[in-house]
């Protein structure tokens, strides 16, 4: 995901510039984490519905 995103993993000697890299791949690691928990929460609302539907019947 970081190549795709044209962020560099090789050493830099440059303190600012590892600290740059190193936010920028938490800014991906959170994005990440969040389109995990939108598709939980909505595979759990499916869950919901159907049991919902089973109760009725």
């Amino acid at each position: 995901m970081a190549q795709q995103a044209g962020l560099q993993l090789e050493y830099t000697d440059d303190p600012f510039e590892r600290i740059r890299r190193a936010l920028a791949f938490m800014q991906i690691s959170a994005w990440m984490l969040l389109e995990q928990m939108e598709k939980e929460i909505h595979a759990d609302r499916e869950q919901v519905k159907q049991l919902k539907r089973r109760k009725q019947k």
